[in-house]
């Protein structure tokens, strides 16, 4: 019994030896190359660069803010607007009209009463007037017989009868001079119920107030508040322009329509006079990249990439916040409500080529190259190095199939890597 036990426990080892040895000969019965090369895939990451471009970029949330010009009622009253809204107008062009029911109201009633008692006074005297006129051309016509008569008369010895003749001279001036009173008294009151129907004629066209375009552009009857809010200011703050964008979330556009009443001062629409668009965008200043006033820049969106100018850089408003003013065109004139904002990757740099891991990069008397594999070799290749951004870098001076050691280790130059 136990001689077969030690049988039993003697087999698992016999195998276990068995297994060992068996490997131990594959191993070196295996060609040399193959151990080698597989040593050397496991210890040296090589790799192809690949075609691309790296940017330097910030992302955020900008506020837009176009020269607006916004269109204020000069006067209370009910709207009736003039242009269509998306219309191109010229300065001066009338927008609209604005009138006061109440004062016009007022005015034609006045206007109405004037009227009748004008028709009231030719009624009760423009028979009497016609009398006058005729009389009066009697009157010079009996004053011309009386005055011939007269002065035939002082040649006459008859006393009597050339002051008989200058007394009917004398009545016939007195009734010319009578009817002539008539007929300017008569005129005068006329004429003073005709102006009076004048100023209340004017009045009425005063009580209708029209409302020019200030300016050349784009007329618009939406408006939100924020029109030309920020176009000319100078000292923003990354705070006021985060507060904006808030607002402007919350906002609806909004505007009168043809009917309403209106106050004095109240916005009316606004006019785009140009498509330039200016946009503020807060960051971090950490996060801000190396930027300068008239740097050409990108800015790209979900749907579309433009090109764009950076204005200024306000730095330290308040600590820790940058605010970045630049301007594009965004093409304004084919829109009714005007988006106030974006959300926007500033490109401010961008560098095509072939993209590799920046650890592949390799320093040898000041030149920067990469370790290219020729014949399992690795050789040092010079190479221009557009941009390092991370854990990536754009190079020139390399073809897209040259095999790239992907850790440069300098001690490798010569050494067999495949």
């Amino acid at each position: 019994m136990s001689y077969r036990k030690k049988r039993l426990n003697g087999g698992p080892l016999r195998k276990w030896a068995f297994a060992v040895i068996v490997l131990v000969l594959a191993f070196f019965l295996l060609p040399w190359p193959v151990i080698r090369s597989a040593v050397l895939k496991a210890a040296i990451p090589l790799g192809f660069p690949r075609e691309g471009a790296l940017d330097i970029d910030v992302t955020g949330r900008c506020l837009l803010a176009g020269s607006e010009v916004v269109v204020k009622a000069s006067a209370d009253g009910v709207l009736r607007y003039l242009v269509r809204s998306g219309e191109w107008v010229r300065a001066g062009t009338p927008i609209c009209t604005i009138r006061s029911e109440e004062t016009r109201e007022v005015l034609e009633e006045a206007l109405r009463a004037r009227k009748e008692e004008l028709r009231a006074f030719d009624r009760e005297n423009s028979n009497r007037i016609e009398e006058a006129r005729k009389d009066l051309l009697d009157a010079y016509r009996e004053a011309g017989r009386d005055l011939l008569a007269a002065s035939r008369a002082s040649a006459l010895p008859d006393l009597a009868m050339r002051k008989d003749r200058e007394t009917r001279v004398l009545s016939t001036c007195a009734r010319i001079a009578e009817l002539r009173n008539f007929l300017e008294s008569s005129e005068e009151k006329r004429s003073a119920i005709l102006r009076e129907i004048a100023y209340l004629e004017q009045a009425l066209s005063w009580a209708e107030v029209t409302v020019l375009a200030p300016v050349a552009g784009v007329f618009f009857r939406q408006v939100d508040g924020l029109e030309a809010r920020y176009y000319d200011a100078r000292e923003l703050s990354a705070a006021d322009i985060r507060a904006s964008l808030d607002e402007a979330l919350r906002t609806r556009p909004q505007g009168p329509s043809d009917g309403d009443r209106v106050s004095r001062g109240q916005i009316l629409g606004k006019i785009v006079p140009e498509e330039t668009v200016r946009f503020f965008l807060p960051v971090p200043t950490e996060d801000r990249p190396p930027i300068e006033q008239g740097q050409a820049v990108t800015v790209r969106t979900t749907s579309a990439a433009f090109p764009a100018r950076i204005e200024r850089v306000i730095d330290g408003k308040p600590p820790g916040y940058s605010v970045i003013v630049g301007s594009f065109e965004l093409g304004l004139s084919g829109t009714e409500t005007f988006p106030r904002y974006l959300d926007i990757t500033l490109v401010t740099f961008s560098a095509k080529g072939l993209i590799v891991p920046s650890s592949a990069l390799v320093q040898k008397n000041g030149t920067t190259g990469v370790l290219v594999v020729q014949k399992a070799v690795a050789r040092f290749c010079p190479v221009e190095v557009m941009l390092v951004k991370g854990n990536e870098a754009v190079l020139r001076g390399i073809s897209p199939e040259t095999q790239i050691v992907l850790r440069g280790w300098a001690f490798l130059e010569g050494k067999r890597v495949r």
